[in-house]
């Protein structure tokens, strides 16, 4: 497994900043188990309550989005169960709500 490169964490930047600036490339990994853990891990986080985690990470929500079209479809379905507690603890007014809903419409044309 490839070694994930070196966070420098200083006083102004979080660790969640520091993981959250290797997802990226995680999520499009060759490996499924790491692409499966990395979307589980930010499913969880963008679902928090009375958090906006996926407005400050924009990137990385979009990212987190392809993976209801992703090639497996263990990954597709933790993306879709992320997804539905996403909505569940989002403002139904906020844009990332659109944006899962489009997703999710997205992915399930593509499995008809």
């Amino acid at each position: 497994m490839k070694a994930l490169p070196a966070c420098k964490c200083y006083r102004d930047y979080s660790i969640v900043d520091c993981v959250f600036g290797t997802l990226d490339g995680v999520l499009q990994s060759n490996q499924v188990t790491v692409r499966l853990k990395a979307t589980m891990l930010l499913g969880r986080m963008f679902a928090l309550p009375d958090r906006q985690v996926a407005n400050g990470y924009q990137q990385l929500f979009s990212e987190f989005l392809k993976r209801l079209n992703d090639e497996d479809a263990d990954v597709q379905i933790a993306a879709v169960n992320c997804a539905k507690a996403c909505l569940e603890t989002m403002n139904s007014s906020a844009v990332e709500t659109s944006e899962i809903l489009g997703g999710l419409s997205n992915s399930s044309l593509q499995l008809e």
